[in-house]
């Protein structure tokens, strides 16, 4: 089985997006969302190998990571809409595999 890098799931997430009908402007939000996700993963893991310390860790990382626009702490639904891209992510990605 060929391994699904984070930067091909960008792509099947964004295609994804697309065929489910979202507009421009959610396409763009979600993709803004599941970046922050997709950019803390190794480019080289295959996102169906990611694990629990993965998502633990990366959940520890969300919550001391501060929004680039304001350098403040992130807001809870911004964290929440982080998690949602990222259980997004993984849905996709193993029924696209």
């Amino acid at each position: 089985m060929k391994i699904l890098k984070p930067q091909a799931v960008r792509k099947i997430f964004r295609e994804y997006l697309r065929e489910a009908g979202c507009k421009e402007n959610t396409i763009r939000t979600k993709m803004r969302f599941a970046e922050v996700f997709l950019s803390y993963l190794d480019p080289e893991l295959d996102v169906r190998d990611i694990g629990i310390p993965v998502i633990e860790g990366f959940v520890d990382y969300l919550s001391l990571a501060k929004s680039r626009r304001t350098g403040r702490p992130l807001a809870k639904r911004t964290r929440q809409a982080v998690i949602s891209a990222m259980k997004m992510i993984f849905v996709v990605s193993f029924r696209r595999t």
